[in-house]
């Protein structure tokens, strides 16, 4: 069942606070000095729609070392999509020797707002997401949810008022990476069932959103026919699928003259790897 309504860590004991899992704090988003972790915990309790913008540092070291590994005659062009706040695009830029990299995410950013002792954060198109106070963190996702919490939560809710046009304009993206004086490194919002609009890119990175628990087989397929044709022609470029929510998973396909094949599997590989191989073929190929 769903929890719409979440205990704020900041406002209990800390003793409470673990035996109720409480929430980390997302206004700590609001908070320049926030270090690079506090703000992955702090992005990780936003939700749009039905995902979480779940990050932390080092969430899969096999992957990277294996994109590492990889040799090009140039640096090459690094597309990361669904990269929340860009914490992990960091681990991999650290890791490899690219000549461009874009690190994307379809929400990144959001709009603040106050309401008295409440917080008010909307998604880009001014729905509402999240209602914050210094004990409560309440989500509008309140179908199916535990009673009373849903009733609780639809109550609270009741009360945010629309966004207003001066909302303030928050960046989801980790102040260290915002911080980056690099010229290859370009930060884009992207939607990943939309055709790409920058570079050809040499690897493409998917982490933890190709998968059934956001998209039906259908839609699996059309998005990554879409992605395969960002993919550089002429010469090999690589499409790294991850999905570490439990364990470090991952399928790595080489892609060449419209042809792909699995380069390498780690862990027990991403259950949608047929899937992938198969619409990773001629058609997903840039004409």
């Amino acid at each position: 069942m769903r929890l719409p309504l979440k205990p704020n860590r900041a406002g209990w004991p800390a003793g409470l606070a673990n035996l109720l899992r409480a929430s980390a704090d997302p206004r700590v988003l609001l908070d320049p000095a926030a270090s690079r972790e506090q703000f992955a915990r702090a992005v990780s309790v936003l939700k749009f729609g039905t995902t979480f913008k779940q990050t932390e540092a080092d969430r899969f070291p096999q992957t990277i070392a294996c994109l590492a590994s990889l040799r090009f005659e140039t640096p090459p062009v690094v597309l990361d999509v669904g990269a929340s706040d860009g914490t992990t695009s960091l681990d991999v830029m650290r890791a490899l020797d690219f000549g461009r990299y874009y690190s994307t995410d379809l929400n990144n950013e959001c709009r603040v707002q106050q309401r008295g002792e409440w917080t008010c954060f909307y998604s880009s198109d001014a729905v509402p997401i999240l209602a914050v106070s210094p004990r409560w963190v309440v989500y509008p996702d309140t179908d199916g949810a535990l009673p009373p919490l849903g009733f609780l939560a639809r109550r609270i809710l009741a009360g945010v008022p629309p966004m207003a046009a001066d909302a303030q304009r928050l960046v989801l993206v980790t102040p260290e990476l915002r911080a980056a004086r690099d010229p290859r490194i370009e930060l884009r919002r992207y939607d990943i069932t939309q055709p790409w609009s920058g570079s050809p890119v040499d690897i493409l990175l998917a982490a933890n959103i190709l998968n059934r628990f956001y998209f039906s087989d259908q839609q699996l397929g059309a998005i990554i026919r879409n992605l395969g044709r960002a993919l550089r022609t002429g010469r090999p470029a690589w499409l790294a699928i991850v999905d570490n929510r439990e364990d470090e998973r991952a399928s790595i396909f080489e892609v060449s003259n419209g042809v792909a094949r699995l380069h390498r599997r780690v862990g027990a590989g991403t259950d949608v790897e047929a899937l992938a191989l198969q619409a990773l073929g001629p058609a997903g190929q840039a004409a």
